[in-house]
């Protein structure tokens, strides 16, 4: 260390601590003064460098800032002490004021201890200004884990409100599911009990039909009987005169025997019609007692087929209860053990973040420069794993699927092929754009590729977009209706406030007083926040279902062949809001002509 030292720092001419170094050419350096007299002893036009020997005709004596920079920071030191350290075991003291700093390994250093060469490419300064960057550093790290700190706390707070709304949802989910199953559990109860009595009603007019049949025909058929005998007793009369004289005796004792024949008929014949009735009333009656044990066992079958049609209902819905709450309790746990688990890690973050700030107030308090140098590496090492950032993410509680039309829901999870009842939504002509070409029953619109139709111009009426507003209005209540999308390559659909401009180009967006989904470049969904939001949507959409409910402020667009969940719409829809339809320009290559058709549910 020595060597190096005298040859960094002492001139080679008068062997002492340079004074005003200079170099001229190669890289040696001397004091000013030096070289100066050397070259005033040499014969002239000679000029060469006392280490090298090089020759110089007429050398410019450069200043060397630098080494000048160097030599004055020791100059303070006795020569022997500069020239001859003493190594100790320990950390010098005779150095004190060479004390230096690297920045870049976080130590201390001497001068003329340590060896430059392991520092040479490094950030080394003095002590005064390592301290005070170390001082900025700490101070830096102490202000971010305090903003840690509050990161943390207020993730903390969240979490902890998160763990118990997810709980009340959870419960108030539950009760929700029960009371929609209880709900249809009844209505199934009240339709069989209806179905039931509408079928003994049925049955018992059936039978007292059959039976008041089968007592006229039996009073019939005896009838007839009687008049059978009557005759039979007549025509086997042989004295003709006896047989003449009590011919009107016997018609009279005919009288109301005979059914279906002539009474003016000969006796022979009337008797031969008598048979014939006979025969027929003996079929009927046949055929009118089979009818009454097949109406009798059909109606027993009948009783059984609707209990075992509506045991099979019940059974589905409370196997699907039983599946919707085993998918509850699954995602509430799952939510609950994911916040529990951030709550346990953030708690502990905190903890570490709060043991990092105690660390850091009490180094920033040592006044002692080099103490506070000498330990910054053990501080540092202490603070690995106390530093953590708050980035909380976590995915909402999915109420939405328990939401909404449950009991539709329900049902159309059970019948896939259900189609809703009539329409009473219809699309408001006086709104729909030119191009816009809507049926008679005004529950279809299309886009025309023809000349924009002569149409009388309204405020109502959409100039430029291609739309058309419901001819109903909604402000309360709650409201489902379904759209037919089907081979379709763009559209778009939802609810728009009463009030909004019809004029010029519009932005569809809630700022705007409008709350849709579209289908847009063929096959992509997006719902039409600020930005769009993209929607995950598995297969491409026959049909959407949307369900209004402004008293809750919930707009749910679903997947109406499975009920799938689309997006959620969560807003306080103050004032009139009507359905919203957009067909979207069909091409002339065939692209998007389907219209769009509409249904609507109400529940």
């Amino acid at each position: 260390m020595a060597g190096s030292l005298k040859d960094e720092l002492l001139c080679s001419i008068c062997l002492s601590i340079y004074q005003e170094p200079v170099s001229f050419g190669c890289e040696h350096h001397f004091c000013r003064r030096c070289i100066t007299e050397h070259w005033s002893r040499q014969q002239r036009g000679c000029r060469d460098c006392p280490e090298c020997r090089r020759s110089f005709s007429e050398p410019l004596l450069s200043p060397s800032l630098k080494l000048a920079n160097i030599v004055e920071r020791y100059s303070a030191f006795p020569l022997h002490a500069l020239l001859h350290p003493q190594r100790g075991s320990h950390a010098c003291k005779d150095h004190d004021r060479a004390k230096l700093f690297c920045l870049s390994d976080k130590c201390l250093l001497c001068f003329f201890c340590d060896q430059p060469a392991l520092h040479q490419h490094h950030h080394v300064t003095n002590i005064d200004e390592s301290y005070e960057e170390i001082q900025r550093e700490l101070k830096e790290q102490y202000e971010a884990l305090q903003d840690s700190e509050l990161g943390h706390s207020q993730a903390l707070k969240l979490l902890e409100r998160q763990l118990s709304e997810t709980q009340s949802s959870a419960k108030s989910l539950r009760a929700t599911i029960a009371e929609a199953f209880d709900c249809l559990h009844r209505f199934l109860k009240e339709k069989q009990k209806s179905m039931l009595e509408e079928l003994e009603m049925d049955t018992e007019r059936t039978l007292t039909d059959i039976e008041q049949k089968i007592q006229r025909y039996s009073l019939q058929l005896r009838e007839v009987q009687e008049g059978m005998q009557i005759l039979q007793e007549k025509l086997v009369e042989t004295d003709k005169l006896l047989f003449l004289q009590g011919i009107n005796t016997t018609l009279d004792r005919l009288k109301g025997k005979i059914h279906e024949t002539q009474p003016d008929r000969e006796l022979k014949e009337q008797y031969e019609a008598l048979q014939d009735s006979e025969l027929g009333h003996s079929q009927a009656l046949k055929l009118l007692e089979r009818q009454l044990s097949e109406t009798q066992s059909s109606a027993k079958s009948l009783r059984a087929t609707i209990a075992e049609a509506f045991d099979c209902l019940h059974r589905f819905l409370k196997e699907k209860q039983k599946s919707m709450l085993e998918e509850l309790e699954m995602d509430t746990e799952r939510t609950l053990t994911d916040i529990e688990q951030k709550i346990q890690r953030y708690s502990l973050q905190l903890r570490e973040v709060q043991e990092g700030m105690q660390i850091l107030q009490e180094k920033l308090v040592e006044t002692d420069k080099l103490l506070f140098l000498q330990g910054i590496n053990t501080t540092l090492d202490r603070l690995k794993g106390k530093i953590h950032e708050t980035n909380l993410t976590y995915e909402d509680f999915p109420t939405s699927k328990y939401m909404g039309p449950l009991q539709y829901t329900i049902w159309k999870s059970l019948l896939q092929d259900i189609q809703p009842v009539p329409a009473a939504l219809t699309l408001d002509p006086i709104t729909a754009h030119q191009r816009l070409i809507l049926s008679d029953d005004c529950t279809i619109v299309a886009y025309g590729n023809l000349h924009p139709q002569p149409m009388q111009d309204s405020p109502k009426r959409f100039d430029v977009e291609v739309s058309v507003l419901g001819s109903d209005g909604f402000d309360s209540g709650v409201h489902y209706w379904e759209v037919m999308v089907s081979e379709k390559t763009q559209w778009m659909i939802g609810v728009a406030l009463e009030s909004v401009s019809r004029k010029g180009s519009i932005q569809i967006q809630p700022s705007r007083g409008f709350h849709c989904i579209v289908m847009h470049d063929g096959n992509q969904y997006s719902a039409c926040t600020e930005p769009w939001t993209h929607l995950n949507v598995k297969s491409k959409l026959e049909k959407v279902g949307v369900y209004f409910d402004c008293d809750k402020g919930l707009l749910i667009f679903y997947n109406a062949d499975d009920m799938s969940w689309l997006y959620t719409f969560r807003e306080k829809f103050n004032g009139k809001y009507v359905p919203y339809f957009s067909p979207g320009q069909s091409h002339a290559n065939g692209k998007n002509v389907q219209p769009l058709r509409i249904n609507t549910v109400r529940i």
